[in-house]
């Protein structure tokens, strides 16, 4: 089949359902505040991924001065690395469950 052969077809209606049967539009005013509703999602997942990218460094800045040394370990080539806390580990799974879950609405 060559590229002549396919059909370029868009879709614009008002009525389809987002994620459900549930969530179908009825007018212009709902199919607006579904677009806006995405819009905002987007929004949220870009902070959110944002948030993720630096979330080592935010979450340093939260702790005191005084437990900054002791969060450091050697690693095998003799250089500093972070130790492993489990707090800090769930935080951040949390975080990509959030996250994962955003971007699957989207």
């Amino acid at each position: 089949m060559g590229m002549s052969d396919m059909m370029m077809v868009f879709f614009t209606s008002a009525h389809t359902p987002l994620y459900s049967k549930a969530w179908t539009p009825a007018g212009a005013g709902t199919y607006a505040g579904t677009c806006i509703f995405l819009v905002v999602l987007a929004f949220i997942f870009r902070a959110l991924l944002a948030l993720r990218c630096r979330f080592s460094e935010l979450w340093n800045r939260t702790r005191s001065n005084e437990f900054w040394d002791a969060d450091l370990e050697l690693g095998a080539a003799g250089q500093e690395r972070e130790a492993w806390r489990v707090n800090k580990a769930l935080t951040r799974a949390m975080l990509d469950t959030v996250l994962a879950g955003v971007s699957y609405l989207l």
